[in-house]
Order: C-alpha cells, then structure tokens, then sequence
C-alpha cells in the first residue's frame, strides 16, 4: 500500500490577529484544561489511562461511509491539506 502523507499550507495571520493574543490564548486554555484535569481528579471522575488508544481504535474500526469526500471540505476550492503520494 502506497505512503500518504499530508502537507499543511499555512498562510500569514490575518491583520486583525496578533500573534501574541494567540500564544495568551493558548496559555489560557491550557490552564483551563489543567484545572479541569485536577477538578475531575479530585471528584474521581479521571479518564481511563487508555482512553486516546480506544478512541483512535474506535476511529479506525468505524464502518465506511459511502459519500465523496470533498462533503467533508470546509472550502473545497481553497484545499488547505493536500495530500501527496511519497511525501513529494
């Protein structure tokens, strides 16, 4: 079975967003999801330490889905990944 490997394009940051509320968003949000884990912890409400392994095996022995997929494409003429055959 050929190789697929997928090549994001990124593009500059519109105007409008500084790089820097982004990287403070992202502190926010790991925070809130660090305080969540210790919240959940402490109420004994812990996720499963195989929880992503079961999730990924869930994906991968969900049944096909007879459609075409450019459906799923949020802009299907502006493609963001692209797929290539080889890593070329």
């Amino acid at each position: 079975m050929d190789r697929v490997e997928f090549k994001v394009v990124q593009s500059e940051w519109p105007a409008h967003i500084r790089k820097e509320w982004v990287e403070e968003l992202r502190a926010e949000v790991k925070a809130e999801r660090e305080a969540l884990a210790l919240a959940r912890k402490i109420l004994g409400k812990e996720d499963p330490p195989d929880l992503n392994e079961r999730f990924i095996d869930h994906l991968m022995n969900f049944h096909g889905i007879d459609c075409e997929d450019e459906i799923f494409a949020r802009y299907p003429n502006e493609p963001s990944v692209v797929a290539t055959e080889g890593g070329k």
